[in-house]
């Protein structure tokens, strides 16, 4: 950069501070203080002889410092006297002083103190905002620049600023710029939160004009919002916005009825927050009233069961009618047609109708006919000779047709015997008894309604009453399973009339003497005969009916109700003794016993209680239950295995060469040493490879199943065994390297070991028989690691591993 003159303002940029930055240039600058020591210096060479007019230095000759010229590095050589500046001239002997060079001004320094302005006031459109400057060291003449969003605003120079609806959601910063004497002039801004809606000086409340009642028209004064204001209107009822409602004026509907109305102005402009304000409810909606409204009359003659009709008249405005009737001046329950017929219990009496017009918007209005003349009475016009149908006989029921009675009549029934009236037969209906045999019957019908003249009309009478006859008597079913011991049923089926029943079971069609109740239960002497059962039913005044079923199957042999199956209580092992238990038979039987090893009859083995022999060893054990009893068919029960034979458990104490079943009984096993193991199964007792069945080394517990199919188990290192417990509280985390059995030492689940730089290797395994195609799925790795273990996995390895844990 060029150096810049002194006192020259330096460029900057608006955003940031204006700064002077010294160069090297600046070092060959000769500061105000050189220039007054040159100048001392040069003093003594002052001669004090006349100048001549040739010796007269040029205009704008004058003393020189020694500052290297321009272009001219400090150190540089010399300039030859050629080149040299005149010499300063000789002051005249009168005056020896010397005349200075005028010294160089000082170059402008920064501000001591400018701090970043602030801002007073609400960045909202139409609010005033002003820029505080601060106090400046030393103080300065401000300028202002005003932006919006980073671009300068138009005009907007001053201390204060009015933003506008153009400045909705900008960014304002003021740029403040100061100078003062001898001082880099310096900017400093800040900026306003974005520029908000403005909010309106006025917000009148707006009144309605007017009269609430339906058909008057309201008016709104809104009322004196700011100039510019775009003003809307929507009107409401009872709180509700009224539908298409938004002019200045409102016409009352019917709807409004009883409903304050309010007014709601809205006033919008751009720039500036929407405003709402709502009238003062007015007082609720009246209605208006009929301008006509005649007395109805009744046509028609007031005769029970002759009908009245209403005329409501003409009314205006059109109405909308109810209707009253009243009978005696009582209002008559559901009479609310424009047509009344008076009933018998109006005898008597005046009708009269009230009228009642309605329409929405309106008040409504009753009128009242005048009174009719008094209601007059009525007469049947048909009243038939009843008659009777049906068969005149014992148990079989009668019923009486009155005929059509015309108007419609309350019927009483009474009914005679022989000429006497039977007591309590007052229905419809009525069915002889075994006391009417031989008599005639007839029926009297006597026709009520209020208003009307009572009569009674008598029908002829019937034929003498015949014997009856049961309506129903069924034909007998047998339920149940027909064999011996099973109980079987007779169902009867409903008589009719309801008859006194009696049973009599046969076999073959002859009488089983005593079988004579409604169940029958067949023993052994009825297997291979066919079961029925006969039904008869008595009842005074019937003839004895008798009714046979159809015939069961052949009895077959029972099948005993409860056959339980056996259970076997003891342990399975050479020299323990195993107890059959056959449990309650039902109905009791003679019990035999054979016990069954692997599926196959122990020879002589027929007793409850049965001792397993070598030659059991390894084969299931069951017994067989068998039932026999006359007349039932023998049924054998066979109980559940138990646990294949073992002999007594042998496990060696240390480790070694075992052989299996003699030295070590087969099973499994856990290690006693819990650091390390190594074990084989093998099928001979040289150390050789191919007698290797499985085998497992590793740090950490060993578990191994031996079956017993192997010959010989070797073990070293693992400080002997013992048997694996079969229960136990299962963990949710592997800390150590070894193998752990699953459900009594690991709980299942998924488990994370995070990696620690060091391979880790884990298996699931499906059995503890160390071979291969035991492993169900296994992984090696030096990264964090996931398994899961399920219920039926058997069990887990885990070796170098970090602590395995439960995650899920």
């Amino acid at each position: 950069m060029p150096d810049a003159e002194i006192g020259a303002p330096v460029p900057h940029h608006p955003s940031h501070r204006p700064s002077y930055r010294p160069s090297t240039d600046d070092a060959r600058r000769p500061s105000a203080l050189a220039l007054l020591v040159a100048l001392v210096v040069a003093l003594p060479l002052v001669v004090a002889a006349p100048a001549t007019a040739d010796d007269a230095p040029a205009p704008d000759q004058g003393l020189v410092d020694d500052a290297p010229a321009p272009g001219q590095e400090p150190g540089g050589e010399t300039p030859s006297p050629a080149e040299e500046a005149p010499a300063p001239a000789l002051a005249p002997e009168s005056d020896p002083e010397p005349v200075p060079e005028e010294p160089a001004s000082p170059e402008p320094q920064d501000f001591d103190v400018a701090p970043d302005p602030t801002v007073t006031g609400t960045a909202a459109v139409g609010t005033t905002l002003t820029v505080v400057t601060g106090d400046w060291s030393p103080a300065a003449t401000f300028t202002y620049r005003w932006l919006a969003d980073g671009l300068a605003v138009d005009g907007a120079t001053s201390t204060s600023y009015v933003p506008t609806a153009a400045d909705l959601g900008k960014v304002l910063t003021v740029e403040v710029t100061g100078a003062a004497d001898g001082r880099t002039p310096q900017s400093r801004s800040t900026s306003t939160a974005p520029v908000a809606a403005g909010t309106f000086a006025t917000t009148p409340v707006p009144t309605v004009s007017g009269t609430a009642r339906v058909g008057s028209t309201l008016t709104a004064q809104a009322g004196a919002w700011p100039a510019g204001a775009t003003l809307t209107y929507q009107w409401s009822a009872a709180g509700t916005p009224v539908a298409g409602a938004t002019q200045a004026t409102y016409a009352v509907t019917p709807a409004d009825l009883g409903a304050a109305l309010t007014v709601q102005v809205t006033a919008t402009q751009t720039g500036w927050a929407t405003a709402s304000r709502t009238s003062l409810p007015t007082s609720a909606v009246a209605a208006a009233t009929f301008t006509s409204a005649p007395v109805p009359t009744v046509t028609g003659t007031a005769k029970v069961g002759s009908t009245l009709t209403a005329v409501p008249g003409a009314w205006s405005p059109a109405a909308t009618f109810t209707y009253q009737w009243s009978v005696g001046g009582t209002p008559v329950a559901g009479a609310t047609r424009a047509t009344f017929v008076p009933l018998a219990a109006d005898l008597g009496r005046t009708i009269t109708v009230k009228v009642t017009g309605t329409l929405a918007g309106w008040t409504p209005v009753t009128r009242t006919s005048v009174k009719t003349a008094a209601v007059a009475p009525a007469t049947f016009t048909t009243a038939p000779v009843p008659t009777i149908s049906g068969k005149v006989r014992v148990g079989s029921a009668l019923s009486a047709v009155p005929g059509t009675w015309s108007p419609s009549a309350t019927l009483a029934y009474q009914w005679r015997v022989g000429g006497v009236a039977v007591k309590g037969a007052t229905k419809k209906t009525y069915t002889p008894a075994a006391g009417d045999l031989g008599k005639r019957i007839t029926v009297q019908v006597t026709g009520t309604r209020t208003g009307w003249t009572t009569r009674a009309r008598t029908s002829a009478s019937s034929a003498p009453v015949a014997l009856g006859a049961f309506t129903a008597a069924p034909v007998p079913t047998v339920t149940g399973t027909v064999r011996a011991g099973s109980t079987l049923t007779a169902k009867a089926g409903s008589w009719s009339p309801g008859a006194k029943l009696t049973y009599q079971w046969k076999a073959n069609g002859s009488t089983i003497k005593g079988a004579t109740a409604s169940k029958f239960t067949p023993t052994a002497q009825q297997v291979g005969t066919r079961i029925t059962v006969q039904v008869t039913g008595t009842r005074t005044g019937w003839t004895t009916t008798k009714k046979t079923s159809a015939a069961t199957r052949a009895v077959a042999a029972g099948v005993f109700a409860k056959a339980p199956t056996p259970k076997i209580s003891g342990t399975a092992r050479t020299g323990s003794t195993l107890t059959a238990t056959a449990g309650t038979w039902s109905p009791s039987a003679t019990l035999s016993y054979q016990w069954l090893a692997g599926g196959t009859p122990v020879t002589g083995a027929r007793s409850t209680t049965f001792v397993p022999t070598t030659s059991q060893v390894g084969k299931k054990i069951t017994v067989q239950v068998t039932a026999r009893k006359d007349g039932w068919t023998t049924t054998s029960r066979t109980s559940a295995a138990t646990a294949a034979v073992t002999t007594p458990a042998v496990v060696p104490s240390g480790d070694g060469i075992f052989r299996v079943g003699s030295q070590i009984s087969p099973g499994t096993y856990i290690s006693k040493n819990p650091d390390f193991c190594y074990w084989e199964r093998r099928s001979n007792a040289t150390d050789d490879l191919e007698g290797i069945i499985a085998n497992d080394i590793g740090n950490g517990q060993r578990i191994v199943t031996i079956s017993p199919n192997d010959k010989y188990f070797s073990s070293d290192w693992c400080g002997g065994w013992k048997p694996l417990p079969t229960t136990g509280t299962p963990k949710t985390s592997v800390t150590q390297d070894g193998v752990y059995a699953v459900g009594t030492q690991l709980a299942p689940g998924r488990y994370r070991a995070l990696g620690t730089g060091d391979f880790c290797y884990y298996s699931v395994v499906s059995s503890f028989s160390g071979e291969l195609d035991a492993i169900r799925i296994n992984g090696f790795s030096a990264y964090t690691q996931e398994v899961v273990i399920t219920s039926r996995d058997v069990g887990f390895e885990s070796s170098n591993c970090s602590t395995w844990r439960k995650v899920g």
